[in-house]
């Protein structure tokens, strides 16, 4: 039989990620990337990294910062060595996976099946967001760590003298994961689920066995607890909204339809959106989207009791959405980035699907890695052609517009970058349709100082982005025309929404003050 190295496999893999995410490294600076690095003074400054569950990315941030790394391309391309890396420790475990099931470690079926999972999974364009937006290096250097602990997890159950080598690696992954971002919280319950599924043993065998191992990854799951509370504290302190306007209940519901728009991208990624915006569908809407998302999950701890590979998976899957699905309420409903490591459990899914259904050909094994080979050099392209989204503001945000022209958040972004590029009439006009787009009802009782937003505010809602569009427009007003009545009235206009916000206050009274000195001189002229 023919055999192949684990080697040359690796610099395939490595090979392909790098070629999907070339185009990423013309990628700019985007939207929170301004106030996680570019703006953050303990990234860029002298202020101290807070200790919390994203220490560690912040770190990398602040090394990159003291090294003279600050330009785009430099944080763009640290992200592509992290998502190569996460691709390395998929491949390593999906093949030892294959190990503990009685397979052997050099049979070339299961290393190009560990293979073309990787190479799947890491050239997605549902990755690119937490690759090629840069401060979600937090996503993917936790989602890193996890297939770390669980590889190394794998490595303890299939070795012999080195067995307690590999259970501290894992720990020790877990504990570095813990403070990169709070999905890590999940980490745990994952392990113990591939624990169940693949080492065949029954619960109390796994508690008696590996008894010292769960306490030491639970007690480091309470140091993400610890720390993630510290955070969302702070948060508040800061002034800054961290959860959603809609209670647990109906945030939960909008999830079910989140995890369909999820699983239709990882088989049709051709409509990704950077932004989704509000959305607030009613309870019959969501309805069939709840019934399908609760039959999967069923489905999927009924395969994991039975302990079958798809239960382990689907159970995975879920597991690692909960934290931003169940526990905290979120602002923006869907966002691509949360399924950076559910999307590996899925593409693996689909992969052993495709090698089940062509194991009956005769030629099984060559269709598989033909049609494997063909989907990685499709999506490969797709991702390819996705980063050049990421080559400005206004590339970005004129793509999010055309897929979801109801958001306004995007359409005040659009124009700004619009602004920023000197083209002051189209900004002028997208801000307009900002203006335009809110209910006409709303907007007369705005205009009118009826309405105001209490702090902080819900950045996600008609009366923020009226705010946003007046007082940009005012500032835009005095820099081009120096209008000083217009730019008074725009910014007096946001100011009648939310009065409290320092820095339109600001603006305010800076342009009262010009016009009063301006007043006065020509009365002296006179």
């Amino acid at each position: 039989m023919l055999k192949v190295r684990p080697v040359i496999i690796i610099l395939a893999i490595m090979l392909a990620v790098s070629a999907s995410y070339v185009s990423s490294l013309n990628g700019v600076f985007l939207f929170d990337d301004y106030t996680a690095i570019v703006n953050n003074p303990s990234i860029i400054g002298e202020k101290s990294i807070p200790v919390d569950t994203r220490m560690l990315v912040n770190l990398t941030f602040r090394l990159q910062s003291e090294c003279g790394l600050i330009t785009a391309a430099d944080f763009h391309l640290i992200n592509i060595i992290i998502h190569i890396s996460a691709a390395l420790f998929l491949f390593g475990l999906v093949r030892r996976t294959i190990i503990l099931c009685g397979r052997d470690a050099d049979d070339l079926d299961a290393l190009l099946f560990s293979s073309f999972c990787a190479v799947a999974w890491g050239v997605h364009p549902m990755t690119t967001q937490a690759v090629t937006y840069i401060c979600q290096r937090y996503e993917s250097m936790m989602g890193m760590f996890i297939l770390a602990s669980l590889y190394f997890f794998a490595r303890a159950l299939s070795s012999g003298p080195d067995k307690r080598l590999y259970y501290n690696l894992s720990l020790a992954s877990c504990l570095l994961g813990a403070f990169c971002k709070e999905v890590m919280v999940s980490a745990p319950l994952v392990i113990l689920a591939y624990d169940y599924v693949y080492s065949g043993r029954g619960w109390r065998d796994i508690w008696s066995e590996r008894k010292a191992y769960y306490i030491a990854l639970f007690l480091i799951d309470l140091v993400v607890v610890v720390l993630w509370l510290g955070t969302v504290a702070r948060t508040v302190e800061m002034g800054l909204c961290v959860a959603s306007t809609m209670g647990r209940a109906e945030y939960l519901m909008h999830q079910s339809m989140t995890v369909m728009v999820y699983l239709k991208a990882v088989l049709y990624p051709a409509e990704l959106c950077f932004d989704y915006g509000h959305i607030a569908a009613t309870a019959g809407m969501l309805m069939p989207h709840l019934l399908m998302a609760g039959f999967l999950l069923v489905s999927a701890l009924l395969l994991l009791a039975r302990k079958r590979t798809a239960g382990f998976l689907g159970a995975a899957f879920f597991l690692l959405l909960a934290p931003t699905s169940v526990l905290i309420p979120l602002p923006d409903v869907i966002v691509e980035h949360r399924m950076y490591l559910p999307l590996a459990c899925a593409v693996v899914l689909v992969a052993a699907g495709i090698k089940h259904v062509t194991a009956a050909n005769p030629h099984g094994g060559a269709v598989f890695s033909v049609l494997m080979l063909g989907l990685c050099l499709a999506l490969g392209l797709m991702t390819y052609s996705r980063n050049i989204v990421y080559h400005s503001e206004e590339s970005m945000w004129r793509d999010v517009v055309d897929r979801r022209p109801g958001n306004l958040r995007a359409r005040n972004d659009l124009a700004i970058s619009l602004s920023q590029s000197g083209r002051y009439k189209a900004a002028m006009e997208e801000y307009e349709r900002v203006l335009h787009a809110i209910p006409s009802v709303l907007r007369m009782k705005l205009d009118a100082g009826e309405q105001t937003l209490a702090p902080p505010a819900v950045k996600d809602s008609f009366e923020y982005e009226y705010f946003r569009a007046n007082v940009n427009m005012g500032v835009m007003e005095y820099s081009l025309r120096k209008d000083l009545d217009s730019a008074i009235y725009r910014i007096g206009k946001a100011l009648k929404v939310m009065p409290w916000e320092p820095n339109a206050v600001l603006k305010y009274e800076a342009m009262v003050n010009l016009r009063n000195q301006a007043v006065v001189k020509d009365v002296g002229g006179q």
